[in-house]
């Protein structure tokens, strides 16, 4: 019997290990989506070489990643809903056909507004899959949630660089200059239709394999509930041989305790009001968003400041680029590993204190290209650490049931505000003549919010949400585990 249960367990955790790699496939492909907003400018180009009296300039540049990013975030917001109705496959079909038609769309298309509708199909598309995938692999590993949430967290910038350098390879391979109007030539520009077939193939293949590779553990639980309440139900039946004419036996309390857990998984929309209206997660979301807000426009800027200042090298700028996304993953894997073993609290603090200190003394690092190279690749490493965070918190405080609809819901509000600050970096970029006092304002006022983040931070409870209260579940204290010994 207990050789039995080994091989149960190993089994089961292949299949985990199974499920976590088919998460990471899915979201690479998530994160290349982000490697469109990179590439856009050889689409820009070959739109506008192959018919110079079109109205495109560099500027529509800046049109891109706005409409992806909250069509991704609108779309997440209502992903768990499609996955509870759809289940997990079903879902991937969806999410991966809105992707892949996204990327067909813009193979075919020749001007601006189709451009557009092809980010906002793509940005659906990877809105549906994320996040998904990403509860569905921490339910093989519920201990370990941060671990798992910061390695995927971890493959997201990862599958944004990848995709960029592929098809930086496939499109401009020598590395060629664009002209003086920023733009490049034609015949390189074309070549971002064949880097879309290429990835068209990847969302085919990606999705292909998540079929093969991911289990789903919600499946696994039903079946094991509804063996469990077999299980009660004979004992109830043998019960009623024991019992004399006339008597009713009570009814096992693991059958209850079932129920109502079948109960809870009906009440999720109950549950979601609930902790949408708490005072839990209002403070959550003020404290993610105000904390998001100056290094966005740190990595929206950062060019710009390079070419106001001398002191700064353009390799410094070059390393900034490159060198990036390290720091994104190397924050997501400390995080997320850290998540798992230290109170919330105190890692929510660490990052708070390291994004406000480096955000207020952002100023000073212009007139030293070191200093600045630090600066802001450590303000993309502790920025980055909030992400993997937003997951684990909202999964270990308000659980795995409506983790999708809530991140998916912090995630809406915070890239809304971010978004928002497009408009500011615009006209800095383009409109301020006097640059070095606007940077000052800037940073100082995003410092300022960032430090109104990190106060409310002292504030958060990191406490499982008691629902059964809030929903009018009693809480059965007779819970019996002797079902569970007879599986």
């Amino acid at each position: 019997m207990s050789e039995e249960i080994k091989q149960n367990d190993i089994y089961h955790l292949l299949k985990g290990l199974s499920t976590f790699f088919g998460a990471i496939l899915v979201n690479l492909m998530v994160g290349s989506i982000f490697g469109w907003y990179t590439l856009s400018v050889y689409e820009i180009s070959y739109i506008k070489r192959k018919d110079e009296d079109n109205f495109i300039t560099i500027e529509h540049l800046s049109f891109y990643y706005p409409f992806e990013v909250i069509f991704q975030t609108l779309s997440s917001f209502v992903s768990g809903i499609i996955e509870k109705k759809l289940g997990l496959h079903l879902t991937n079909l969806v999410g991966f056909t809105m992707l892949g038609l996204g990327c067909f769309t813009m193979y075919l298309s020749q001007n601006f507004y189709i451009d557009i509708l092809s980010m906002i199909l793509g940005g659906i598309g990877t809105g549906i899959i994320y996040y998904p995938s990403t509860k569905n692999a921490c339910l093989w590993f519920i201990n370990h949630n941060g671990i798992v949430i910061g390695v995927i967290e971890t493959m997201i910038s990862l599958g944004s660089f990848f995709f960029s350098f592929i098809g930086e390879y496939i499109i401009n391979p020598s590395g060629e200059d664009s002209e003086k109007d920023k733009l490049y030539k034609l015949e390189i520009g074309k070549k971002i239709k064949t880097y879309l077939l290429v990835h068209i193939a990847c969302v085919v293949g990606v999705y292909i394999l998540s079929i093969l590779l991911m289990y789903t553990k919600e499946e696994e639980k039903k079946d094991k509930n509804n063996k469990n309440l077999e299980i009660s139900n004979k004992i109830i039946n043998q019960e009623l041989l024991l019992v004399p004419e006339g008597d009713t036996p009570e009814k096992d309390s693991s059958s209850n305790n079932i129920e109502k857990d079948q109960k809870k998984e009906k009440d999720f929309k109950k549950m979601i009001k609930v902790a949408i209206k708490s005072k839990r997660l209002i403070l959550y979301a003020i404290i993610s968003i105000f904390a998001c807000q100056g290094p966005s426009m740190v990595f929206s800027l950062y060019r710009v400041i390079g070419e106001n200042y001398e002191e700064i090298y353009t390799d410094t700028l070059k390393k900034i680029g490159s060198h990036n996304f390290i720091f994104e993953c190397l924050s997501g894997i400390i995080v997320g590993v850290l998540c798992d073993y230290v109170n919330l609290k105190i890692i929510l603090l660490t990052l708070g204190i390291a994004n406000t200190t480096l955000i207020y003394t952002y100023c000073l690092t212009f007139k030293n290209h070191d200093a600045f190279y630090w600066s802001t690749n450590l303000q993309s490493f502790f920025n980055g650490g909030i992400f993997p965070f937003n997951d684990c918190y909202l999964m270990k405080v308000f659980g795995t049931d409506i983790y999708i609809e809530l991140i998916g819901y912090i995630s809406f509000v915070t890239n809304l505000f971010v978004i928002g600050l497009s408009p500011i970096a615009y006209i800095v970029e383009t409109k301020v003549k006097e640059k070095d006092n606007a940077f000052w304002i800037l940073f100082t006022s995003f410092g300022t919010l960032s430090l109104i983040s990190l106060i409310l931070s002292f504030f958060i409870n990191s406490e499982p949400f008691d629902y059964d209260e809030r929903l009018g579940l009693a809480k059965d204290k007779t819970q019996r585990t002797s079902i569970n010994d007879l599986e």
